[in-house]
């Protein structure tokens, strides 16, 4: 219970986790970045699908280190 009002009172500081490239929800799309950023607060998870070309796709893009699956 504690964890629970702690994750939902948490002013969140998300951190990248890692990122990859994926063909989208259907195969048929082309290459899009799913990343997966954790909170280091609380440790929630959540995933970004940035758009093409902008600049979220150029920020992931930057952290090639970060690049993992």
């Amino acid at each position: 219970m504690k964890q629970f009002f702690k994750r939902l009172f948490c002013k969140h500081s998300y951190q990248t986790q890692r990122w990859h490239w994926f063909h989208g929800f259907s195969t048929m799309e082309p290459r899009r970045i799913e990343a997966e950023m954790k909170c280091c607060k609380c440790g929630k998870v959540i995933y970004v699908y940035p758009e093409r070309g902008s600049n979220g796709e150029e920020f992931f893009m930057s952290l090639k280190d970060k690049q993992e699956i």
